[in-house]
């Protein structure tokens, strides 16, 4: 008897295993769709790029295999009826579980975004836990098509500078397709997107012989964030304005300071670093206070006769990065309020933390924006001078 339930257990068991997936699809029937390109149409509204794998190629060694990537564009009024129309170009069916970066046409970022995410959020099956980019000073698919010598494929390259920048010197921030439309939902936090910039030939980006050079002729950098105010691009953040937002947003992992010695440098490499955004009611108006504490160790010191060991000595490098860091933060700051963009989240703050003074302002927080008032509060802790305790003489 137990020998027969057995049986019948093992049949259940194996009915459902066998079972598969239902919507189970063959990989040579998908083109994979690895990054993703939206710029101004020339006859439409939309001119879409598609980079899609090329399978074969990614096994191929020999020096002059083809590229592993192909890019396919077209155009229509609305993203749907693009996608439609690329699809008349492919033998696959299109398909976006892989992808791994969006990049916006600087022109259709300064016409407005919104309608563009509006898109992706509706799609049931669409991820949004990739980075998005603003093609700085170029187009969309000239990023896309831009081969790297690191990654086969440069969507992964998209994705990964975006990823190494932010973590070690955060000149980038997360721009991820959700904190995208969490800030474009936001009624008092503008989003920011980071840049990508062709530096080099655009010309050359596209072809194999790039990945064949010592020197290539042109490579994808990160550059600046992009601002955008009412779902608009007004402008960009770049080098010490964008780590000054990155202090304020605590979104500094890693990043490096130098300060000045005479014609010298010192650098300190920040390894922690902690933002805490407060409020209080200074004569019935919402008044801002930025407190920033940060620890570093001494990661190169050029000054000749520097005494390490001297607690004075770390003070006033800790003085230093305290001024350098609040400069910075004082620039994103006065930048913001130049621009009319909440990118701070001072807004968000103030729902936050008094909901209650917020119902007041949300109607007029894009003008009251710019009037505000912060104090800005940095302490830098130098932790170890590092394996020398003094400069060489």
């Amino acid at each position: 008897m137990i020998r027969k339930l057995l049986v019948w257990l093992y049949m259940a068991c194996s009915l459902f295993l066998s079972t598969g997936c239902w919507n189970h699809q063959e990989l040579d029937e998908l083109a994979i769709v690895m990054a993703m390109g939206i710029d101004k149409g020339e006859q439409k509204k939309y001119r879409i790029s598609y980079q899609v794998v090329n399978p074969g190629e990614m096994v191929q060694q020999a020096p002059n295999r083809a590229s592993p990537i192909t890019t396919y564009e077209a155009e229509g009024d609305t993203l749907d009826e693009a996608a439609q129309n690329v699809s008349q170009k492919l033998s696959r069916e299109i398909f976006f579980a892989h992808i791994h970066a969006l990049v916006i046409g600087e022109e259709v970022a300064r016409e407005g975004i919104e309608d563009l995410f509006d898109v992706v959020e509706r799609d049931p099956e669409g991820r949004i836990n990739f980075p998005t980019f603003v093609a700085r000073d170029t187009k969309a698919v000239n990023v896309i098509s831009t081969l790297s010598p690191l990654e086969k494929i440069s969507g992964i390259d998209l994705f990964k500078k975006q990823k190494i920048t932010e973590q070690t010197s955060a000149l980038a921030l997360d721009s991820s397709i959700n904190d995208v439309i969490n800030a474009l939902h936001s009624a008092g936090r503008e989003p920011t997107i980071c840049g990508m910039r062709v530096a080099g030939d655009p010309k050359e980006a596209g072809k194999q012989e790039n990945n064949q050079m010592t020197q290539t002729p042109s490579q994808l950098t990160i550059n600046g964030l992009a601002i955008f105010k009412n779902g608009k691009l007004v402008g960009y953040f770049d080098g010490p304005m964008a780590r000054g937002l990155a202090f304020i947003r605590d979104k500094v992992k890693m990043t490096v300071v130098n300060e000045k010695c005479g014609n010298k440098r010192v650098s300190i490499q920040i390894t922690d670093s902690n933002t805490k955004l407060s409020v209080d009611m200074k004569q019935n108006k919402p008044e801002f206070t930025i407190d920033i504490r940060s620890e570093g160790v001494l990661q190169e010191v050029t000054c000749r006769g520097m005494d390490l060991n001297n607690p004075q000595t770390i003070e006033r490098l800790q003085k230093k990065a305290n001024e350098t860091i609040k400069q910075e933060v004082e620039a994103a700051f006065s930048a913001a309020q130049r621009a009319k963009a909440d990118v701070l989240g001072l807004g968000e703050t103030l729902h936050q933390q008094k909901s209650e003074v917020w119902k007041q302002y949300q109607s007029i927080w894009p003008g009251y924006f710019p009037k505000v008032k912060v104090k800005i509060d940095v302490k830098t802790f130098i932790r170890s001078p590092g394996m020398r305790s003094n400069s060489y003489k």
